[in-house]
């Protein structure tokens, strides 16, 4: 993941730090610096924080937001690595009057602890890992780490510092110093490595013959032989294959298999003559295996052969059940396993087999705390050893005891590796990532608002919509009722006009049907031609009937008035010629339908 840049950095620290005035800033950069610079020798620099002090000694100024939170962050980060290292007043004292020229820097490279380059933080790092294990009392080497502290410290206090050239000397000083602290640690080791697993090995074999011999019986033979010589054997399967190793487990069980052949059978009276078989099938046995793993006698045939008689001596007594002749005796002498002591658990364990050798720790016994330096581990024999910063040892302890002593908070793994520039690097990456945070829990309020919003603005569009779909939707219908209305009103008007004009054409034709005379031509339905010009041929009045023919002569037809007026009104015949005197002969009708209006039906039907 790439650094953050400095505009976001600064954001980040104004987020976590805001300003505590609201006007303009008074005080540029450079009077800050000079101010800052003249804290490293205050005496209060490690009680009292740099914004503190300096608005005592300035009270009127105002500083700029950013660089109010620099200095700030700068006081708190320090707090954080003073809360996680402790270091000796003299040693805390000097770090601390670095800080003022810490936070310059920072005010000019906000992102200085998120680079790796050369810088105070890491200069701070390899005094911090190297005064890890300082204390007062280590003498002339002690001194001479205090002399280098004082003069990288003052170098860094006295104006604007060399960085480089500060890292480089403090490197090759503490590479000499690591180099001769080295070299006594390897003579230390070399030195304890072979009593620790003698003593060890000797006191895993006693307290494994021990805890396999508890509340048994022997005879004064069995005792020698185990006390003796499969003891010394048993120390020698612990130097040369280690505890974990097959051949070790190998000889616990062939000790625990020698004590059971001496004790006497449990099994109740059927089962007894079973349990006898397997005892002499593990005493045919057991010579060879105990040859095998009496490795202290391998050179010394003589005394191997005469171990193994006197085992198999009370081996044919044991069989032939006669009684053995026991005796009392006394444990081998050795340190009381840990197992006896605690029961401790895998966890702890483990906890102890991820230490290393370089490592440090604060060990507390009864009131006084001391450093030590884990030197040598020992995984064949469960074995640590501790030193001072000098090489000099401190203590021993089996893996067993020093897991007890993790789990009591006796002993402590102190981390100071890249203590002041990891801090730094931590904390401000934490605040980037908080203010990324915050922001984002903005973004989605924000976001969630103006859904929210655009919600209810769609909301209330659907609903605008819905009520001008209504509306268009009731005007729709208001102007299909009202066109259906007018229709109506259309089709009434036209059926009233067409009534009037059926009614006028109705009139009209049948005073013209009255007035046609023989010889009058129409246009008539024909079954061949819609159309066909007929002449009136025959007309008869008293029966109403009226016989039509065509030009040929054939007979097309024969109406009554009635059926002739409908086929004209309705448009399917076409008066072209009303024959000879017309208008004479429908004057004389209309003149005689006048004279004859109040004629009664006698004398107009001459009756």
């Amino acid at each position: 993941m790439s650094a953050p840049s400095t505009e976001i950095l600064l954001q980040a620290l104004q987020h976590r730090y805001p300003a505590t005035h609201a006007g303009p800033a008074n005080v540029s950069t450079q009077e800050l610096q000079s101010a800052l610079r003249d804290l490293a020798v205050d005496p209060n620099i490690t009680t009292k924080r740099l914004l503190v002090l300096l608005n005592e000694r300035h009270p009127q100024w105002l500083i700029a937001a950013p660089e109010q939170a620099i200095i700030a962050s700068v006081d708190d980060c320090f707090r954080l690595i003073f809360n996680l290292i402790t270091l000796a007043p003299e040693v805390a004292s000097r770090v601390s009057a670095t800080i003022p020229e810490l936070a310059c820097q920072l005010l000019v490279f906000p992102g200085l602890p998120l680079s790796s380059a050369d810088s105070i933080l890491t200069i701070l790092d390899r005094l911090g890992e190297a005064f890890i294990g300082w204390s007062s009392e280590l003498g002339r080497s002690g001194e001479l780490l205090l002399q280098q502290l004082e003069k990288t410290t003052s170098a860094i206090t006295t104006g604007p510092p060399d960085i480089p050239a500060i890292a480089a000397e403090l490197t090759a000083f503490l590479a000499k110093d690591a180099k001769k602290i080295s070299k006594l640690e390897a003579r230390l080791c070399a030195t304890e490595t072979g009593q620790l697993r003698s003593q060890q090995s000797k006191n895993l074999a006693a307290n494994m013959i021990n805890e396999a011999m508890s509340g048994n019986q022997f005879t004064a033979s069995i005792i020698s032989f185990l006390q003796g010589h499969w003891y010394d054997s048993a120390q020698l399967l612990v130097l040369q294959h280690g505890m974990d190793s097959e051949e070790w487990r190998r000889a616990v069980k062939i000790t625990k298999t020698i004590i059971w052949t001496y004790q006497p059978l449990v099994a109740n009276e059927a089962e007894m003559p079973q349990e006898r078989q397997h005892l002499y099938r593990i005493v045919e046995n057991l010579s060879t295996e105990i040859r095998q793993g009496l490795v202290a006698l391998k050179h010394n045939s003589e005394a191997l052969d005469a171990a193994l008689e006197d085992i198999e001596y009370d081996h044919v007594n044991i069989v032939s059940e006669q009684p053995l002749t026991c005796v009392d005796y006394r444990p081998l002498a050795c340190d009381l396993a840990p197992s006896a002591r605690s029961k401790i658990s895998r966890l702890l364990l483990n906890k102890v087999d991820a230490l290393q050798s370089g490592q440090w720790l604060a060990f507390k016994d009864g009131e006084q705390a001391v450093r030590i330096k884990l030197v040598l581990k020992l995984d064949d024999v469960k074995q640590l050893l501790f030193s001072n910063r000098n090489g000099v040892k401190v203590m021993e302890k089996s893996v067993e005891e020093f897991a007890y002593f993790l789990s009591s908070g006796s002993a402590k793994v102190l981390h100071h590796d890249d203590i002041f520039s990891s801090t730094f690097n931590t904390y401000y990456l934490n605040l980037v990532n908080e203010q990324r945070r915050q922001q984002q829990l903005v973004n989605e309020r924000k976001t969630r608002f103006n859904d929210k919003v655009a919600a209810s603005e769609q909301v209330q569009r659907d609903e605008e919509n819905e009520a001008k779909s209504r509306l268009r939707a009731k005007q729709k219908i208001d102007e299909e009722t009202r066109h259906a209305t007018h229709n109506k009103q259309q089709d009434k008007a036209r059926q009233e006009t067409s009534k009037l004009n059926k009614a006028d054409k109705t009139s009209r034709f049948t005073l013209a049907v009255a007035g046609l005379s023989v010889g009058a031509w129409l246009r008539l339905p024909s079954t061949e031609k819609a159309f066909e010009e007929c002449k009136l041929a025959v007309r008869i009045a008293s029966a109403d009937k009226m016989i039509f023919v065509n030009k040929t002569g054939h007979k097309i037809g024969e109406y009554n008035s009635a059926d002739l007026i409908e086929l004209l009104v309705a448009g399917q015949a076409e008066i072209q010629d009303h024959g000879v005197g017309f208008e004479d002969s429908l004057a004389q009708v209309v003149s005689r339908l006048r004279h004859d209006r109040n004629k009664s039906y006698d004398d107009l039907t001459n009756k």
